[in-house]
């Protein structure tokens, strides 16, 4: 047999060991966010989750675009878009609810479609470990709609991708 990348790639990395950092991407694609009425209106679900273990976040990025065909937003709606391990229950983005990514404006749509958003996780964010050892931990979309564009409770659909790289600092 000739050596080359087909031996190696049979090969395990690192002699076997876990790989060092970890980047991970997560698709979404036509994922519900559903948002109550409020001043502004807000609402959550859960995006991705990690592997089990102590997880070291190295960063995140990725795009989002947000749809709705709901008759109680406003074809312009605006708002902001956060990631965290906390879900939001008012109508504020802070603390857990902007742990990965903080609060970032979407821009206003067009035909009830959002501009893609670009959304990149925070310096203070990056280089903090999570303990994920229960393997419980979960990472939420969090959506703030302006007061003056939602009359109602809607429904959104998430498209897009976010990468996330970390490393697992063990497990107990």
């Amino acid at each position: 047999m000739t050596k080359g990348v087909s031996r190696s790639q049979r090969r395990p990395v690192n002699g076997g060991r876990r790989q060092a950092i970890l980047r991970q991407r997560f698709l979404f694609n036509n994922l519900t966010l559903s948002v109550v009425d409020g001043a502004p209106g807000y609402g959550s679900v859960v995006g991705f989750r990690l592997p089990e273990g102590n997880i070291l976040l190295h960063g995140a990025g990725g795009y989002l675009t947000l749809t709705t065909s709901d008759a109680d937003i406003t074809a312009t709606f605006d708002g902001d878009i956060s990631i965290g391990t906390g879900s939001t229950s008012d109508g504020t983005l802070s603390g857990a609810e902007i742990n990965l990514v903080a609060s970032t404006p979407l821009g206003a749509a067009t035909a009830k479609v959002s501009p893609s958003v670009r959304l990149m996780s925070a310096t203070a964010n990056n280089g903090v470990i999570h303990d994920n050892t229960a393997n419980d931990l979960n990472f939420y979309l969090n959506l703030l709609i302006d007061d003056a564009a939602i009359s109602g409770a809607a429904d959104f659909l998430v498209n897009g991708y976010m990468e996330v790289v970390y490393t697992i600092l063990g497990d107990d």
